[in-house]
């Protein structure tokens, strides 16, 4: 009988990144030069890619802190299964960063700038 649990921790961290980006992790390719995202085709051999992330001082970085995608999101949508988080250590990694961020370790996206990111799509996606 195969466990299917490591496949709903992937298919929630995937769920996540669209939260974040406005789109699923293998949909999606942010621009190099940091002005937003674009979509891609989603083949077979995009699913078995890396998960991409913003360059770092751009737009679509600074909607959340990194922390969230480094140390949640991302280890979800790890493609190898035995290297994902199961259910369990995803609520000790939320726990974590809540805590971090009720603390104070982690700023709030933006804060630098004085504000949040704004939310998903953002009208940063190719037309």
């Amino acid at each position: 009988e195969m466990d299917v649990r490591p496949a709903d921790v992937w298919a929630l961290g995937c769920v996540l990144f669209a939260i974040m980006y406005g789109y699923g992790p293998f949909e999606c390719e942010f621009r190099a030069d940091g002005t937003g995202v674009r979509v891609a085709e989603c083949s077979h051999l995009r699913v078995l890619g890396d998960v991409p992330v913003p360059p770092p001082d751009s737009r679509m970085a600074a909607r959340y802190p990194p922390e969230i995608a480094e140390l949640l999101v991302h280890p979800m949508c790890r493609q190898e299964m035995s290297r994902r988080p199961d259910a369990g250590q995803v609520q000790e990694m939320t726990e974590d960063l809540l805590r971090r961020c009720r603390g104070n370790t982690i700023a709030p996206a933006g804060a630098e700038e004085g504000g949040a990111g704004g939310g998903a799509g953002g009208g940063e996606e190719d037309p």
